[in-house]
């Protein structure tokens, strides 16, 4: 298994790399020497995350793909094994979403973006989920970290929940539903599949300078940066960094969990 947290060994496929905190994630998992298969929706921003990566020795694939396409995502991910220089799955981070449009009150929401909402945070990820442990449970462990009795891995998913995943919105109902759907995905999955060596985890991040948060209107952007203790939106570098810690080897024990990075929003 991986040395350090600072070195990943293996494949990390990384949904939603082409802005946002899956563009600082797959930078994060690019330096700590990951392959990567990096996926969007948009082949410039996917070409915009490589530049920013910058030259590395691993090999990077890039894949234009619409979640929401069961056919195409099951031909992805079932295609890896034979993807020159991959071959395998190792890491999985699920981060691809969508806002949605903020209205309240809660009669106010337009079941159309209700259901688009749903189908890519909540449906299509589930579908993910599905194939990405499908094909983890074929593969060999990597080997073991070498601490005491810890056994390898056969991988490590981390999924994108909220603050709202413990919480609600008034404005925005249909994306705090997918967000609590995702956070019982990510714990139904640690339990059916923990024994089988492999984690499925959740960071949770609170008001975070992303383009989502960008695309909101000033009073929202001012309404929540008021909401949080530490007085400041999030960096997107700040949740890749606890994404790649979860999918070290110093969190091998760590499994079923959503970890807060909200600046304390989530204890006010």
């Amino acid at each position: 298994m991986e040395a350090t947290m600072g070195t990943i060994d293996g494949v990390a496929l990384i949904t939603g790399a082409g802005s946002g905190m899956g563009r600082a994630s797959a930078v994060a998992f690019a330096q700590a020497g990951a392959k990567l298969i990096l996926v969007d929706v948009v082949q410039k921003a996917l070409d915009e995350t490589v530049a920013l990566i910058g030259k590395v020795k691993q090999p990077i694939k890039l894949v234009v793909l619409d979640i929401t396409k069961d056919e195409e995502v099951v031909a992805l991910i079932r295609g890896i094994p034979q993807m020159e220089g991959f071959g395998r799955l190792d890491y999985a981070l699920n981060c691809a979403g969508v806002l949605g449009r903020v209205r309240a009150p809660f009669v106010d929401s337009d079941q159309k973006d209700v259901d688009f909402v749903y189908s890519v945070n909540l449906r299509a990820q589930g579908l993910m989920m599905q194939e990405e442990i499908k094909l983890m449970l074929q593969q060999e462990p990597l080997p073991s970290s070498g601490k005491g009795k810890i056994p390898g891995s056969r991988g490590s998913i981390v999924n994108w929940c909220s603050w709202v995943s413990f919480h609600s919105s008034k404005t925005n109902y249909a994306y705090a539903a997918s967000k609590y759907g995702m956070a019982a995905l990510t714990k139904s999955a640690a339990l059916s599949h923990a024994a089988q060596g492999i984690r499925c985890n959740a960071v949770a991040p609170g008001a975070m300078d992303t383009p989502l948060l960008l695309g909101a209107s000033q009073e929202f952007r001012d309404k929540m940066l008021a909401a949080v203790p530490q007085a400041r939106f999030g960096e997107p570098e700040e949740v890749a960094d606890v994404a790649l810690w979860l999918c070290s080897n110093r969190a091998t024990y760590v499994n079923g969990a959503i970890i807060n990075v909200d600046g304390a929003w989530h204890a006010a």
